[in-house]
């Protein structure tokens, strides 16, 4: 076709959208149409933000014009091309545009590139540009947005570029998005390059090069996308021997060779596929009708649309019918028209009639001889054959019919019974011919006219014969049809009223039917009208946009009502000091004197528990967990801190089990590993799950093993499900290999070790595994937890990840340089944000890895910055955020060198651990020591005064080892229970309105548009609903987890409130006797499940959806999110209380055995230092002893 052909065409198009009310296809056309008019051929550039795209089209246009940074910039679509003057055209959501003219303003333009409040496209004109003039070179925002609106833009965009290039960073390729997207692209679109950028960050060291790429292409292909080419590049060191940047060039440059003709290609390519989407959104659009009215209109109603004409007819005639009135009137009125109807004197009839009227005559005779009898029986003759003619001329033409419609009205009132239909049968309705015979009379004259009206007179006569004989039945049943209409007529309403509804319902869809059965011949043989319509249409698009011009002067000022400064102040890190004593002296002080009081009578518990402490606090190992999403560089930053490459780095997902890296112990050698295999029962989980995935039920691992090959076979729908196909490849290939060896330890190698990690065969049947090196950090007692992503497919990861939130002595969260946070991430955050306050320490540090990749200081502390104001999002506030790159600190390490972002962060960190974490342990333990020599030198002090007075005092200890027995005879653990039920009642009323006041969040994300733009209306209908139950659900979890953990905190605090109470109590019954810290066994934390692990329960709430446009545009998605809130509301409430009473029959049992261990702590304690005294005061040589051993700690 040609330019205008393609032109006339797109408008025909256009005009059948518009009357078809496709919104979405009419602005495509219209931006199609736009696209022909200026001859554009636009090269877009697509990916997830911070991936390079902007920089990338910098680099190709030779100017910094466009906005690049770490953190997200292009908040809308930004076109650039070459011209001959340089200028900004503004387009605004209002639909106003504003031309800005002049020089020098790319500062303004990258404002206005990130202004997405009021700006939906910024077109760049730039002389300077050193793009081939007609190329219009496009960026789009990240297709990662949470923001529907830029992710809708970006895929509407898209479709009309004539060449795209997709482009990822090189941290980020692995990204099931990344498949998704470009999959989607390709469907339309064959022109679709893959730009992997940011591969400066590659290190041979730790994987080839050509093994990347392979990676790289053996992902995308098991998604089933092939791309016209994948090109690897970095704008940061061009030298690079794998850099493509040039070959990208050259394909810009060379798009412009015979571009005219690839142009108009496209244009054909892209108006077809307008007709495609045009197709399926009509088909989308009678699903939708379908399903709205799919408890109306039943499968087998859609193709019975006569039938039900005719059934809804008949309601109608029925439910008329049962009125009396309406009874009466309808069969009298068919009666009239049945006897003015009936054929009664055709010409036979007519002929006898005449004979037997002139045989009726006075002047008739016959004969001569005996005339008179003859005469008579001419008559008679004449008579009976007119009688007998008229007999069968009234059954056939009245009577048969009459007992048909007596019978028809009966059962169109659906009064008709066997009864009532054999009462017709055997009525009499014959007509007596004398009745007939007395509106004969003769005439002398006999004419054909005189025959006629004696006819007339002879069927009204019939006909009144009828009227007579009917009315009797007539009015009996009138009255039993208003008898019935009485009780039935309600219903028959309400089943016409269903009728037409459905029928209402099947047009509605019908029309979408017609219009998709003559669509292709509407284009082909366009009316008059449509031709009409669409020229005008033509003409809008030909027509120039009102531009308003603004001078170049103006636009400071314009630009500061639309700028928006992301970063305000950015977050200092905090720096903490501790001035705990030394704790190597207080562990041997501590130790001196439990060895020196353990023979004093009523010390022994207290030197117990000095030695205790201080074995423990010189032993002391920290425990360091390490969170973040794949990709983010847990592993080579566990590999700085280690100073050496132990742990595998790849791009690509590895960490599948949680691997510690732990000091060496007993028989241990340095760089081995301990691999624990998953037990028979975790793997069969494990696996089940993924084949359930996939909708294949299994059993057993040997099931399972023989039903791979048929489940890898399978075609998969949704690609995101992929990740499932991998895992059981995987186990297919390892299980002959570790079947046996399931639920075993494995001592490996390093190499071994590696592979477990890193070798997909392998790591699934792995659990966890134990790596042992000898390093300065395990030296310092530092086991590093190195943990599943974020976004791990393993549930059990949920509980153990919060196992180690809890226990871990500090918590290290790694975040890549320029990565947006998943939700998984985001949901990880919220967490951590929970549960900060529980702890008595800040534990968390955030890392902000490969900060290296900052151009300066200045762009380095703005991505601190912006991460520390997302987490203070997620409720974790003055969070410590490091800015660090593993891979330089590792290589410093290696070179004997010092890179002093992680010298930072590791002397904090450290500090942290000796001062902070450790200094709580040795201000404790030194606090005790303190409170030993005391409490013996008051001992010693006091029994000397008692000397002069032995007997009163001895009097003085019954007395008060009688109060304290009297005292603990009875235990406090009922005052610590109801204290505890009383919060966690709070606790988990509040569960409940945090949870809902996310609910808005959860449900624009599960019912977000890209999901119903990628698949038919009900199957993203039921996606939505699952992802925002699960989302729902999920949420509810984790903080009941959370609230487990607080009621642990609660009632520890509350026990040792109450020792602080009885301690006050004993001290003032006398101030001698002091006991050590109670210290109370630890709680084994509850599990949780998930609830709401049917979502299709709360399927009914979709029947409000009946269209996108509705849905989304018409607020009816505030319709369904109100019910489907209520019901999750009612349904969580009830899972609430049920998990409630879980955590309170939990806290009851703690409560009741630790309350009766400190009730027989201080009673113990209490009495054997009476015990104490009262030898002491028996015992005057015991006193010198004492003396002694007072000396050698005082």
């Amino acid at each position: 076709m040609s330019h205008s052909d393609i032109l006339e065409r797109t408008a025909l198009y256009g005009q059948v959208f518009k009357e078809h009310h496709d919104e979405e296809r009419v602005k495509k056309a219209t931006s199609l149409a736009r696209k022909l008019v200026d001859e554009e051929f636009v090269i877009g550039f697509a990916g997830h933000f911070s991936a390079g795209k902007s920089s990338m089209i910098n680099a190709l246009t030779g100017e910094d014009l466009l906005p690049s940074s770490p953190i997200p910039t292009s908040a809308n679509i930004v076109k650039v091309r070459k011209t001959e003057t340089e200028f900004a055209i503004i387009h605004r959501t209002d639909g106003t545009l504003l031309k800005y003219e002049g020089h020098g303003f790319p500062e303004a333009i990258k404002s206005f590139s990130k202004d997405d409040a009021e700006i939906e496209l910024v077109e760049i004109g730039h002389p300077a540009s050193n793009l081939p003039e007609a190329i219009t070179v496009m960026d789009t925002p990240g297709v990662d947005s949470t923001d529907d609106a830029h992710r809708l833009s970006t895929e509407s965009a898209l479709h009309l570029a004539d060449l795209v290039f997709y482009t990822m960073d090189y941290n980020h390729v692995q990204s099931e998005l990344n498949f998704k997207f470009t999959k989607e692209l390709l469907r339309y679109n064959p022109n679709v390059y893959l730009i992997i950028n940011q591969i400066d960050k590659h290190r041979d060291s730790e994987l080839p090069f050509e093994d990347f790429k392979r990676s790289v292409e053996d992902s995308f292909r098991l998604w089933g996308v092939e791309p016209k080419g994948i090109f690897y590049t970095s704008l940061r060191a061009k030298e690079l021997p794998h850099n493509d940047f040039e070959k990208v060039k050259s394909i810009v440059e060379g798009s412009m060779v015979n571009w005219k003709e690839h142009f108009l290609v496209n244009a054909e390519q892209s108006l077809l596929k307008l007709k495609e989407e045009h197709l399926a959104f009509l088909e989308s659009e009678r699903n939708e009708r379908q399903l709205a009215y799919a408890d109306l209109v039943s499968d087998e109603d859609w193709n019975q649309v006569e039938e039900l004409t005719g059934e809804l007819k008949s309601l109608k005639k029925r439910a008329s019918l049962l009125s009396g009135d309406e009874f009466y009137a309808t069969f009298e009125r068919e009666r009239n028209e049945l006897l003015r109807n009936a054929s009664i004197s055709p010409f036979e009839t007519r002929e006898l009639l005449k004979e037997y009227l002139e045989s009726k005559s006075p002047r008739f005779k016959v004969g001569l001889l005996f005339g008179a009898k003859k005469t008579a029986e001419e008559r008679e003759k004449r008579k009976v054959a007119l009688a007998s003619n008229l007999s069968k001329l009234i059954h056939t033409q009245i009577e048969v019919h009459m007992k048909a419609l007596m019978k028809n009205v009966l059962k169109d009132a659906a009064m008709m019974t066997d009864e009532r239909s054999i009462e017709i049968d055997e009525m009499d309705l014959t007509v007596p011919f004398d009745e007939i015979d007395t509106q004969l009379n003769a005439t002398d004259a006999m004419t054909g006219d005189t025959v006629l009206n004696m006819a007339e007179q002879m069927k009204t006569a019939i006909q009144l014969v009828f009227r007579r004989k009917t009315d009797e039945w007539k009015n009996e049943m009138s009255k039993v049809a208003t008898a019935t209409g009485n009780e039935q007529t309600e219903s028959l309403l309400h089943s016409v009223r269903t009728l037409e509804q459905k029928l209402a319902a099947i047009a509605q869809v019908e029309v979408i039917n017609n219009q998709l059965s003559s669509l292709n011949d509407r284009i082909a043989n366009p009316s008059s009208d449509l031709l009409a319509n669409s020229r005008s249409l033509l003409k809008q698009w030909e027509k120039k946009l009102d531009i308003k011009v603004i001078d170049v002067d103006q636009l400071e000022a314009a630009a500061s009502e639309t700028i928006t400064e992301l970063i305000e102040d950015p977050t200092s890190v905090e720096e903490i000091q501790s001035e705990s004593a030394d704790a190597n002296s207080v562990i041997k002080q501590a130790l001196h004197i439990a060895e020196s009081v353990m023979d004093v009578p009523g010390f022994l518990e207290t030197a117990n528990y000095l030695r205790n402490k201080a074995d423990r606090l010189a032993q002391q190992e920290f425990t360091v967990a390490l969170f973040g999403a794949f990709s983010a560089g847990k592993s080579s930053f566990s590999n700085a801190l280690i100073g050496d490459r132990v742990l595998p780095v790849s791009p690509n997902p590895t960490t599948a089990a949680i691997n510690r890296i732990r000091p060496l112990s007993d028989g241990k050698a340095d760089r081995t590993a301990d691999v624990h295999l998953k037990s028979e029962k975790q793997m069969t989980l494990d696996v089940a799950f993924s084949f359930e995935k996939l909708g294949v039920p299994i059993l057993t691992l040997e099931d399972a093993f023989q039903k791979s090959g048929e489940v890898l076979l399978k075609e998969l729908e949704d690609e995101s499900l992929h990740i499932h196909k991998t895992f059981i490849r995987a186990f297919e290939k390892g299980y002959p290999v570790y079947k046996e060896k399931l639920g075993t330890t494995m001592n490996v190698n390093e190499g071994e070790f590696t592979r477990f990690v890193a070798e997909e065969d392998r790591s699934c049947f792995v659990d966890s595994i134990d790596l042992f090196i000898d390093c300065p950090l395990t030296k310092q007692g530092i086991t590093l937890v190195d943990t599943p992503g974020a976004d791990s497919i393993n549930a059990r990861h949920t509980d153990v990840a919060f196992d180690y939130i809890r226990n871990a002595d500090a918590i290290l969260f790694i975040t890549y340089y320029n990565h947006a946070f998943a939700r998984a991430d985001r949901e990880f955050l919220i967490q951590l944000g929970r549960v900060k306050d529980a702890f008595e320490l800040d534990k968390m540090f955030f890392i902000v890895n490969a900060i290296d990749l900052a151009a300066n200081e200045e762009e380095a502390e703005a991505v601190k910055s912006f991460v520390a104001q997302e987490l203070m999002t997620f409720g974790i506030r003055h969070p410590r955020v490091y800015g660090i790159s593993s891979l330089q600190a590792l290589e410093a390490k290696l070179a004997d060198r010092q890179d002093a972002t992680m010298h930072a962060f590791e002397n904090h960190f450290e500090r942290f651990l000796k001062d902070d974490l450790k200094g709580l342990a040795v201000q404790a333990l030194e606090e005790e020591v303190v409170k030993t020599v005391s409490r013996l030198e008051t001992l010693i002090e006091r029994t000397e005064l008692n000397q002069s007075r032995k007997a009163e005092r001895m009097l003085e200890l019954d007395r008060f080892e009688q109060d304290i027995r009297a005292h603990y005879a009875h235990g406090f653990g009922e005052v610590i229970r109801k204290a505890s039920i009383n919060e966690l009642n709070e606790l988990v009323y509040y569960i409940l309105q945090r949870v809902f006041l996310r609910f808005g969040d959860f449900f624009k994300e599960g019912y977000s548009p890209s999901t119903f733009a990628n698949y038919p209306a009900e199957k993203a209908l039921s996606m939505a609903l699952a992802e925002t139950v699960q989302m729902v659900g999920f949420d509810l979890m984790q903080e009941l987890k959370v609230t487990n953990l607080r009621m642990l905190n609660f009632m520890n605090k509350q026990l040792k409130e109450r020792q602080r109470t009885e301690m006050r109590f004993l001290s003032e019954k006398d101030n001698s006797i002091s006991t050590s810290p109670y210290e109370a066994e630890d709680a084994e934390m509850l599990s949780f499940t998930v609830p709401f692990e049917n979502p299709t329960v709360y399927k009914e709430v979709n029947r409000s959806f009946k269209n996108q446009k509705s849905f989304f545009e018409r607020g009816e998605r505030l319709v369904l999110k109100e019910q489907l809130e209520e019901r999750l509301k009612d349904d969580a409430s009830i899972y609430l209380g049920k998990e409630k009473e879980r955590i309170e029959t939990w806290a009851d049992q703690w409560i009741e055995a630790e309350a009766e261990g400190l009730r027989l702590h201080l009673l113990t304690q209490s009495i054997q230092q009476i015990e104490s005294e009262r030898s002491l005061l028996q015992d005057t040589e015991q006193l010198d002893e004492w003396r002694k051993a007072f000396e050698k700690i005082r």
